[in-house]
C-alpha cells in the first residue's frame, strides 16, 4: 500500500512538474500564411526559433499535444518559403513552439483557403480630414495599411505586420501630427490565407486649414495697459486694429497688433480708454481675411472678480461664481450666439448645446463683461 502511494505521488509530481514546463513555452505569436498557387504556401511566425507543424483538411480533428508534427514539417525554422498542399482543399494548419526540454500547446487551426487569384487594391484614396485625422478609402473588401511619416520605409514584403488591420472600404486614422506628411501602403485580404501585394504610397499631405476670418475670440484687459487676445485657429498669425467704442474701423494693423501669434499680448494701451478691435487673417501667401469685428475690450476693472464656471466641462447645468450674473451670453467657436439669457439663480442650463467649445461673456449688474471658456460634453 506504501509503494501504491509513492507511486501515485511521483506522477502526480511528475505531472506537475511536465505542466510547470510547458507552461514556460510560449505558443507562437503572429502567425501568417499565404497561398501563393494552388500547391504551395508559404508562412511565418513568432515566439521561438524552432516549430512543429500539423497540417490537416479542413474540419479534421484538431491535434492533441501528444501528436507529432507532419513529417517533414518537424524541428523547422521561419519563415516558411514553401509549404505542400493539395490544390482541391482548404487546410487547417496547427504550430507549437520547440523549446529546449518541451513543447508548447498547438496554436489554431490556422485556415489556408483554396488558391484563388488575389488581385492589388482598386479604388484606393486618401485625404486629409482635418489637423490629426485622414481617411483612407477604397472598393468593397477587407484591406490593411501601412502608415508612416513621409519620406520612411514602405512594407518590405507579405510579412510586414500592417499598421491598420481588417477594414472594409472606409477607415479613419486619428492621431497625425497637422505639420507631418504621411505615405500610405494598401493591400486586399483575399481570404484568411491569401494578400495581394502592397500598393503605394498615397501621400498624405501636412495639414493647411483654409485660411477664413478669425473666429472664436477671446479678448481680456489683464491691467490697465495691457490686455489678451486667444481663440482663433493657431496655425495662422494675425493683423488687429481698434478705435474707441463707435468710431470705424482703420483698416490697417496698429502699433504691435501685426503678425500676432495666438495667444497675443498687446502692450501700451491707455488706463482710461475703452476699445472696439477689429481682427484679420494673414493666411501666408501675401493675402488676408476679411476684417472682423468690433470685439469690444472694456477698461480694466481691478475690483473686477474672476468668473468660474463650474463643472467644466458640463453636459447640462452650469454655475457662475465670482461674480454675480445678471446675463449671459454664449457663443460657438464661429462667433454664432447660441444662448442668450437673463440669470435670476447664477445657473444656466446648457443642455441643448451640441458638445464642444464655447466662449461666455457673462454680464453683471453694473455692467461688467466678463468673458470665460466652457465646454460643453
Amino acid at each position: 500500500m506504501k509503494n501504491y502511494l509513492f507511486i501515485m505521488l511521483s506522477m502526480l509530481f511528475i505531472g506537475l512538474t511536465a505542466q510547470e514546463t510547458q507552461a514556460t513555452c510560449s505558443t507562437p505569436t503572429d502567425v501568417q500564411i499565404q497561398r501563393f498557387s494552388d500547391n504551395h504556401a508559404a508562412m511565418t511566425a513568432f515566439g521561438g526559433t524552432n516549430y512543429d507543424l500539423y497540417v490537416k483538411p479542413t474540419g479534421y480533428p484538431a491535434p492533441r499535444n501528444t501528436t507529432p508534427g507532419r513529417a517533414g514539417y518537424r524541428n523547422i525554422t521561419m519563415p516558411l518559403s514553401s509549404l505542400a498542399l493539395l490544390s482541391q482543399y482548404g487546410y487547417d494548419l496547427y504550430i507549437r513552439t520547440i523549446c529546449e526540454d518541451s513543447k508548447s500547446n498547438w496554436s489554431g487551426p490556422h485556415l489556408i483557403a483554396t488558391y484563388e487569384e488575389c488581385n492589388n487594391p482598386t479604388g484606393v484614396s486618401v485625404s486629409r480630414i482635418d489637423a490629426n485625422t485622414a481617411s483612407i478609402t477604397t472598393d468593397p473588401g477587407i484591406h490593411d495599411a501601412w502608415i508612416v511619416e513621409a519620406g520612411e520605409a514602405g512594407p518590405t514584403d507579405i510579412w510586414s505586420i500592417p499598421t491598420v488591420q481588417d477594414f472594409n472600404t472606409n477607415h479613419s486614422e486619428g492621431g497625425l501630427e497637422s505639420s507631418k506628411s504621411y505615405d500610405v501602403w494598401v493591400r486586399k485580404q483575399c481570404n484568411p490565407s491569401q494578400v495581394s501585394d502592397w500598393e503605394g504610397p498615397y501621400n498624405i499631405p501636412a495639414f493647411t486649414p483654409e485660411c477664413t476670418e478669425p473666429t472664436n475670440v477671446l479678448l481680456t484687459r489683464t491691467s490697465p495697459t495691457t490686455a489678451t487676445l486667444e481663440g482663433p485657429e493657431e496655425f495662422f498669425t494675425y493683423q488687429g486694429s481698434a478705435n474707441r467704442p463707435g468710431r470705424p474701423l482703420r483698416a490697417r494693423p496698429l502699433y504691435g497688433m501685426n503678425n500676432m501669434s495666438i495667444p497675443h499680448t498687446q502692450h501700451h494701451l491707455v488706463p482710461a480708454y475703452d476699445y472696439d478691435v477689429w481682427l484679420r487673417t494673414d493666411c501666408g501667401d501675401g493675402t488676408f481675411s476679411n476684417w472682423t469685428g468690433p470685439f469690444y475690450l472694456p477698461t480694466y476693472n481691478a475690483g473686477l472678480k474672476e468668473l468660474v464656471i463650474s463643472p467644466n466641462p458640463a453636459s447640462q447645468l452650469i454655475r457662475f461664481d465670482g461674480i454675480k450674473v445678471s446675463k449671459v451670453e454664449i457663443f460657438n467657436m464661429n462667433g454664432k450666439l447660441e444662448i442668450s439669457s437673463f440669470v435670476t439663480s447664477n445657473e444656466l442650463n446648457i443642455e441643448k448645446l451640441t458638445p464642444g467649445q464655447y466662449i461666455i461673456h457673462a454680464t453683471d449688474a453694473q455692467g461688467n463683461v466678463t468673458t470665460s471658456k466652457l465646454m460643453k460634453k
